[in-house]
């Protein structure tokens, strides 16, 4: 999801410029449109992304909750309720790090992948961060646009990966302690 919405903000980098650039002359005529300039919005397509990053975190919320009330079976000490956990995902601020202990805490204190989930939540704050400010970087800084492409693809894809062996990893333990159950 991240790198759909980069390249595709990469690929449309000069419709955003085109947008910032009324957007700055709105501001500078005191909120109002230039004179005779029809009006610029954001391109389309990048908006049509948006349902699909918001269908990506509920299906990760989803997940989520599953995975804690699983992990209440065979009683891993839990700081958080499975709704709670899930539903920090979109509660500011502290959607920081209680995602990030609902994982953990879906594995036993003693298990070594928990260092793993360390790691995903780690890579996700830091590719969310250096995403955030892509299409600016993209419509504006265009020397540094293929550069910072380069680098979110990069992030995205072990992002993926290392979120790939978490969920297997929480997914193997629940099954190994079920079993054991």
């Amino acid at each position: 999801m991240i790198m759909t919405g980069a390249v595709t903000n990469f690929a449309l980098s000069a419709q955003w410029s085109r947008y910032f650039h009324y957007f700055h002359e709105v501001i500078d005529n005191s909120g109002y449109a230039p004179l005779g300039q029809r009006v610029v919005g954001p391109p389309r397509w990048a908006i049509l992304f948006t349902p699909l990053r918001l269908g990506a975190v509920v299906l990760f919320m989803l997940w989520l909750y599953r995975a804690a009330s699983t992990a209440a079976a065979p009683r891993y000490p839990a700081r958080r309720s499975p709704a709670l956990g899930a539903w920090s995902c979109i509660i500011p601020v502290v959607n920081l790090w209680f995602p990030y202990q609902a994982i953990r805490d879906c594995l036993d204190p003693r298990d070594r992948s928990r260092t793993l989930v360390f790691r995903a939540w780690i890579l996700f704050i830091v590719t969310e961060l250096i995403t955030a400010p892509s299409t600016f970087v993209f419509a504006e800084a265009h020397s540094l646009a293929s550069t910072w492409l380069v680098i979110l693809i990069g992030l995205a894809t072990l992002l993926g990966v290392t979120g790939y062996r978490m969920v297997v990893a929480v997914s193997t333990a629940h099954h190994y302690a079920l079993g054991q159950a």
